[in-house]
C-alpha cells in the first residue's frame, strides 16, 4: 500500500475515534429532572396543583360571592333594557329600510339601533369587570394553601359571554338590513 493510499484512512479513523471519545466523558453535567418554575404556570386559565399536596378547593368566600352576583346581577339589568330597546329598534329598522338613506325614518333607526349598542357596551364593561376578577382569582389560588370553587364565577362570566355575544349579533344583524 503506498503512503498516500493510507492517509485518508488514517485521517478518517482519527476522527472517528475523536467523535466516540465524546460518547464516553465522565460526569458531564446533565439536565436536571427537578420541576421548573413554569411546569406551575396556569394553561388554558386552569391553575395547575403544587406538587406534593392533594388540593381540595372550598367554598368562595361571602365577599367575592357578592361581588359576582352583583356584575351578574348588573348584566342580567343590562340585557333587559338591552331586550326592551330591541322591539322598538327592529319597528324602526324596517321603516327606515324601506324609506331609503338619509331619509327621517333611517335616522331614527340608526337612533335606535345607537341605543341598543348602548346597552350592548354596558353589557361588555361588565363582561370586562368579570374577566378581571376572574385573573385576579385565579392568580390568587397559587398563593392559598386551601384554594376556593370558582365554579360560581366562571358560570357567571360564560353566561355574560353568551348575552355579550347575543347582542352582537341583533345589532349586526339590523345594522346590515339599514345598508
Amino acid at each position: 500500500m503506498t503512503r498516500h493510499a493510507f492517509l485518508p484512512r488514517a485521517i478518517c479513523i482519527a476522527l472517528t475515534a475523536l467523535l466516540l471519545s465524546g460518547c464516553a466523558l465522565p460526569d458531564t453535567d446533565f439536565p436536571s429532572l427537578k420541576r421548573r418554575p413554569i411546569e406551575d404556570m396556569p394553561v388554558d386559565d386552569q391553575p395547575v396543583a403544587k406538587q406534593g399536596k392533594a388540593q381540595k378547593a372550598i367554598a368562595m368566600p361571602a365577599n367575592l360571592r357578592g361581588e359576582v352576583d352583583t356584575l351578574l346581577q348588573d348584566a342580567r339589568a343590562a340585557d333587559s333594557d338591552f331586550r326592551s330597546g330591541l322591539a322598538k329598534a327592529q319597528t324602526a329598522v324596517a321603516a327606515g329600510q324601506d324609506a331609503g338613506k338619509n331619509s327621517e325614518s333611517w335616522v331614527v333607526a340608526q337612533t335606535e339601533v345607537s341605543a341598543l349598542s348602548t346597552h350592548h357596551n354596558r353589557t361588555v364593561n361588565l363582561l370586562s369587570a368579570i374577566d378581571t376578577l376572574f385573573i385576579r382569582e385565579t392568580e390568587r389560588q397559587y398563593e392559598r394553601d386551601m384554594p376556593y370553587d370558582l365554579t360560581l364565577l366562571m358560570n357567571a362570566q360564560s353566561e355574560v359571554q353568551d348575552i355579550v355575544a347575543r347582542q352582537r349579533t341583533e345589532i349586526a344583524a339590523l345594522d346590515n338590513r339599514l345598508r
